[in-house]
């Protein structure tokens, strides 16, 4: 028996007159449910009111919206279905915190959002379909009970969600989404080797891949680049290669992944984090009863800061990195540490080596730098003997400068980051007060003139060796710039003229890679230039006519008009856009039906470093 909806527009699920059967569905046990629409009259349908009532099967079709946001007065089961259907054009709402069970392999091809809820019970550990589930401040599954997703299943994480992936199936896509309350989104695997091809998307600092404990721990981790803006992340459990490998991971825009760390939690298991800033093991902090090794701060110790005179410690935190076997990642994404030697900022400060990790601050000329940004190579240098290390933070009640080895630097801002930490002691509640920001929490700005910033880096590089300044890396303007086809032919420039470099591209081509080589400003202009963007050329306008010139000249737009494609960065301004190197171009059908000249034009290019190859290993 069918108890189907038949009130237009919707109403609430426990007004037996909405409902064919003249009751409804609560006193019906084991009947399967419907609730459907039309394109002219959209039903929208709540549920605020528990039940025991196990239904046999729900489904909600095209043009049906659900909300369940009833509540149980205990822990029991306030909503419960045996088998679900959320259709194409149909939508569900999970917005109660009681548990809810959604019976064994629910299909979802429509939409199905969970918020605020970790109590969703699923008998097979499985979800299908060709929608999207959005856990919103929600959790699917736990370390006992691994799931399973639909291969064209798109499920998105927001706002402190977790998701638990079993045996290499996380669906078509995992979407991080972001986080408006402090949280973080796990996405977590079974500590075993497995390699996850799945579109993993919008990847930032509110993004945490968790390693269950119980398995093999992982002992580093690293963000490898494809060449097509995507990475692999690769988490190593030991030196000959086992590990987990997310092989297709899309950073958010504007963020790029940092050199990866591996650090405990306290359930047993591993967090992968990303651009930590703290102090390694042997750094000492000024304290009133003088320096102390930063691994022997606890809170209630009074550190003297510049600006606040005496400050309690409140938190404090350590972590674990190790850099990745055979990485040919440049020092700062692979983790690296920095060694500031004795002297490098002034006379007698810092008063002996000190070795901070690169994203980590010093406060000079009434801002806060980066020491990646200082980096000489000679007094302030990247240490590469050190492959693996603890580090630790501490933070007092308001964001502080504090005094290392004589240097003035920062205490621990509570951001986001503070995932890259296993609090050595709890920060007490009365100082958990969210996370705070650079811009209206830190006890001064972070530099922003690259200028001041170039400044700074000269003052410090003279009292090291006056030949820095004007060191540089061999470069060159090159950018050997040539196209693949999609079936892999070798396209070589026929001529360039005023920036415009023409292709004869042969019949039947569907799509060209745009290949060059790639460096970046960082490592071309000088660390001091806060920009680590990978860029190969600048594009501008892509043209071309048949071989014959029949129809004019035509314009190709795609790389203007989409957002995310593979090989280009986010654009800058509507008529141009930088590649990384390895770009792909689509042309249009009538583009494919002919030889073409393709003209493209490139505004800007290089300087690259001389041993930068191509990104197309095979150019003839």
């Amino acid at each position: 028996m069918t108890n189907a909806w038949i009130k237009e527009n919707g109403g609430n699920w426990n007004n037996s007159s909405n409902w064919g059967a003249s009751v409804t569905p609560d006193t019906q046990p084991w009947i399967d449910v419907y609730i459907g629409g039309s394109v002219n009259s959209v039903v929208n349908v709540i549920k605020d009111a528990p039940s025991p009532t196990v239904i046999q099967s729900l489904t909600v079709g095209d043009f049906a919206d659900l909300s369940v946001s009833a509540v149980s007065g205990n822990s029991s089961v306030a909503f419960s279905v045996e088998a679900l259907t959320v259709a194409n054009a149909g939508a569900m709402t999970i917005a109660t915190y009681s548990p809810v069970s959604l019976g064994s392999n629910p299909t979802i091809d429509g939409e199905l959002t969970i918020s605020g809820n970790s109590n969703i019970f699923i008998n097979s550990n499985s979800i299908n379909g060709t929608g999207e589930l959005i856990l919103d401040d929600a959790t699917i599954g736990t370390p006992s009970n691994m799931f399973t997703m639909g291969d064209d299943l798109t499920t998105i994480l927001k706002n402190g969600a977790a998701l638990y992936v079993n045996n290499q199936k996380a669906g078509k896509e995992i979407r991080f989404s972001g986080s408006d309350n402090g949280k973080d989104n796990l996405l977590v695997f079974s500590g075993y080797s497995q390699t996850v091809s799945t579109q993993v998307t919008g990847f930032d600092s509110s993004s945490v891949v968790h390693v269950n404990g119980g398995g093999a721990t992982p002992i580093s981790a690293a963000f490898n680049p494809n060449g097509d803006g995507t990475y692999t992340l690769k988490i190593d459990f030991d030196q000959w290669g086992n590990g987990i490998s997310l092989t297709n991971v899309t950073p958010a825009t504007g963020f790029s992944p940092g050199a990866a760390s591996i650090v405990p939690t306290s359930e047993r298991g591993w967090n992968v984090v990303t651009d930590i800033a703290c102090f390694l093991q042997g750094c000492l902090i000024r304290t009133t009863e003088g320096y102390v090794p930063v691994e022997g701060i606890k809170p209630g110790d009074k550190v003297l800061t510049l600006e606040q005179g005496e400050q309690e410690v409140v938190w404090c935190g350590r972590g674990f990195t190790a850099i990745a076997s055979h990485t040919d990642l440049p020092d700062d994404i692979a983790g690296y540490p920095v060694r500031i030697k004795a002297g490098a900022i002034s006379q007698g400060v810092p008063f002996d080596d000190m070795l901070v990790t690169s994203e980590h601050c010093l406060y000079l000329d009434d801002v806060f730098v980066p020491v990646r940004m200082l980096v000489n190579g000679d007094t302030i240098a990247y240490d590469r003997t050190i492959t693996s290390y603890n580090y630790f933070h501490v933070a007092t009640s308001a964001h502080s400068i504090i005094l290392s080895n004589g240097v003035e630097t920062e205490s621990y801002l509570r951001s986001s980051n503070r995932k890259s930490f296993n609090a050595m002691y709890a920060l007490p509640r009365r100082n958990n007060v969210g996370e705070l920001t650079w811009e209206k929490d830190s006890a001064a700005p972070l530099i922003a003139s690259v200028e001041k910033a170039q400044q700074i880096f000269n003052t410090l590089a003279d009292r090291a060796n006056k030949e820095i300044v004007s060191r540089r890396p061999d470069l060159t303007t090159d950018s050997d710039l040539h196209l693949r086809t999609n079936t892999g032919a070798y396209v070589r420039l026929v001529s360039c003229k005023d920036g415009r470099y023409s292709f004869m591209v042969p019949v039947g081509t569907k799509s060209v890679t745009i290949f060059s080589r790639s460096s970046r400003p960082c490592d071309t202009v000088g660390p001091y230039l806060d920009d680590r963007r990978d860029l190969g050329v600048l594009v501008g306008s892509i043209t071309y006519v048949d071989g014959l010139a029949r129809r004019g000249v035509n314009s190709i737009t795609s790389h203007l008009d989409s957002d995310n494609l593979d090989g280009w960065l986010p654009k800058e301004t509507p008529d141009s856009r930088w590649t990384n190197g390895r770009a792909v171009l689509h042309l249009d059908e009538a583009a494919a039906k002919t030889a073409i000249m393709l003209s493209i034009q490139i505004l800007s290019a290089g300087p690259y470093l001389q041993s930068s190859s191509p990104h197309d290993a095979c150019a003839a």
